[in-house]
């Protein structure tokens, strides 16, 4: 059964990836907008006071405008840091306290700005998420 699940996980990845692929960057951004509006008008976003966020890779829903609301709202701000050491992954959610924390953050091998692993920092399960 894992089997079967990984195998229709992998092929919905790839056919996401070609149709992302077909798409303008003008495309992108104005899906991106809809998106962010429509996130930014929620109750459930408006009366949160702690967000967990990805930080977006160019051909994913652009978050960086949704972060600085988050900042511009005084909410707390969560992303995620991991590690990949051989089989073994880990992630946490680690606290972004603010935009220039977010603009200095070290980008990974990945592409993504993250923490390094070696920096402490506050987690959302630590403070109460």
């Amino acid at each position: 059964m894992a089997t079967s699940i990984k195998a229709i996980k992998k092929a919905l990845r790839t056919d996401i990836r070609r149709l992302v692929a077909k798409l303008t960057e003008e495309e992108k951004q104005r899906q991106s907008g809809i998106v962010i509006n429509k996130l930014l008008r929620m109750k459930e976003y408006e009366m949160s006071q702690r967000i967990c966020i990805y930080l977006s890779m160019k051909d994913e829903i652009q978050t960086t405008d949704i972060i600085q609301d988050i900042f511009d709202s005084n909410k707390e701000c969560f992303i995620p840091r991991y590690s990949v050491s051989g089989k073994d992954s880990f992630m946490d959610m680690v606290r972004l306290k603010s935009w220039e924390e977010y603009e200095a953050l070290p980008v990974t091998s990945w592409n993504i700005k993250q923490p390094p692993m070696e920096a402490w920092c506050e987690t959302a399960f630590e403070s109460g998420l």
